[in-house]
C-alpha cells in the first residue's frame, strides 16, 4: 500500500499529523514474497481463514531474523521458512481452539468484569499511523484479575487484540497503506509490589500479544515509573521476548516531550496521561458499523438467500420437525 495524501476515504483532519511512512508500509522484498508464497502453500485454505494477509506478512517479516540461525547445511531461507511456518501453525491451532474469528461477535462470560478490571484503551496514532494503546496501572484491579482462571484471561486478552487488529485495518484503509503495528504506552503511576502476587496472571495477559500476535508492536513507552519499577522489571523482564525488549523505552520526567520526539503528539493521547485526544466521530461510527455487520453475518445461516433473491427450490423451508443440515456460518477474519 502507498500513501495518498488526497485519499477521499480519510476522515477530515484525522490523519494530518501522519507525515512519515511506517516500515510495514514498505513493499515486500523479493525474498519476502517468496517466503510468503511458500507460507501460504503450507497453511493452506483453512489456515488462511485464521490468518489474514497482513497476519501472514507479519509471520514472514517477524521471523526473518531466524535465517541467521541456519545450521547443518540448511539454507538461511529454509530456516526462515521453517520457523515462520512452525509459528504460524501454532497460532492457527490456537485460534481454532479459542474460535478467535468470533471473539468480537459472541458473548463471553464475565467479559464486562474483565474489561473493567484490566482497563485498556486505543486512542489516536503516531506520526506513522500506528494506533496508540494506553494502559495505566492505577486503573488495573489486580485483586479481581486474580479471581479469573488463566485460560479465561487468554481469551479475554485475545478479544482485546482482535479489536486492535480491526482498528489497524481501518487505519490502513484510510491511509491507503498497510499498518499492522501499534504503540503501547504503560503508565506505571500506582505500581506497587502488590503486582508480584498477580505475576502469573499478568504474565498470561502479556503472553497473548507477544506470541500469538507477533510483529505487532512498534514501540512501548513506560511512563511515571516509580523506584520499585526497576526491581519489578528485573524480575519480570524474563517474560518478554528479547526482540520485544529492544522496543521498550522507559521515559523520564518529561514524558510528553520524549513521546513527541518519538512521533507521539499530545493531541493523539488521552487526558489521563496529559494529552488532549478527542475521538473522531466518523471513524468511530465506522468501526461500530463494521462490528454490527460482523454480528449480523455471524447470525446468518450458510447459503441464506439475499432479500432480493428468490429462494432456490432446495432452500425452501423444510417440513416442520425436520432437522436443519447447515450450521451458522462463522464470520471471516
Amino acid at each position: 500500500f502507498f500513501f495518498d495524501s488526497g485519499c477521499s476515504n480519510r476522515p477530515s483532519n484525522m490523519f494530518q499529523h501522519v507525515t512519515e511512512v511506517a516500515d510495514e508500509s514498505q513493499p515486500l522484498t523479493d525474498d519476502e514474497k517468496e517466503i510468503l508464497e511458500k507460507l501460504r502453500e503450507h497453511i493452506g485454505e483453512e489456515g488462511q481463514k485464521q490468518l489474514t494477509h497482513e497476519s501472514q506478512v507479519r509471520y514472514v517479516r517477524g521471523y526473518a531474523f531466524e535465517a541467521k540461525n541456519a545450521k547443518d547445511g540448511m539454507s538461511p531461507k529454509d530456516k526462515w521458512l521453517e520457523v515462520a511456518c512452525a509459528e504460524a501453525d501454532k497460532t492457527i491451532a490456537w485460534r481454532k481452539e479459542i474460535d478467535a474469528n468470533t471473539l468480537e461477535t459472541r458473548k463471553l462470560d464475565k467479559w464486562d468484569v474483565f474489561k473493567t478490571s484490566w482497563v485498556s484503551g486505543v486512542f489516536g496514532t503516531d506520526n506513522q499511523g500506528h494506533p496508540i494503546i494506553v494502559e495505566r496501572f492505577e486503573d488495573f484491579k489486580l485483586d479481581r484479575i486474580l479471581m479469573f482462571k488463566e485460560e479465561d484471561l487468554v481469551v479475554y486478552q485475545a478479544r482485546n487484540m482482535e479489536y486492535v487488529q480491526r482498528r489497524k485495518a481501518k487505519v490502513s484503509e484510510k491511509l491507503d497503506r498497510s499498518i499492522y503495528k501499534h504503540v503501547y504506552i504503560l503508565d506505571c503511576a500506582g505500581l506497587g509490589m502488590d503486582v508480584m502476587k498477580a505475576r502469573a496472571h499478568v504474565q498470561v495477559i502479556f503472553h497473548v500479544a507477544q506470541y500469538y500476535y507477533p510483529e505487532t508492536l512498534w514501540r512501548m513507552f513506560v511512563t511515571n515509573a516509580p523506584m520499585v519499577f526497576r526491581m519489578i522489571w528485573s524480575a519480570c523482564s524474563m517474560w518478554i521476548h528479547p526482540i520485544t525488549r529492544q522496543k521498550i523505552k522507559v521515559l523520564g520526567g518529561k514524558a510528553l516531550k520524549e513521546l513527541k520526539s518519538h512521533g507521539v503528539e499530545e493531541h493523539q493521547i488521552p487526558s489521563s496521561i496529559g494529552g488532549s485526544w478527542t475521538p473522531n466521530k466518523e471513524f468511530e461510527e465506522e468501526l461500530k458499523s463494521d462490528l454490527a455487520r460482523m454480528e449480523a453475518e455471524a447470525q446468518t445461516p450458510k447459503d441464506e438467500p439475499k432479500d432480493s433473491e428468490e429462494p432456490k427450490k432446495e432452500d425452501a423451508p423444510k417440513e416442520e420437525g425436520s432437522k436443519a443440515e447447515d450450521e451458522p456460518a462463522k464470520p471471516a477474519e
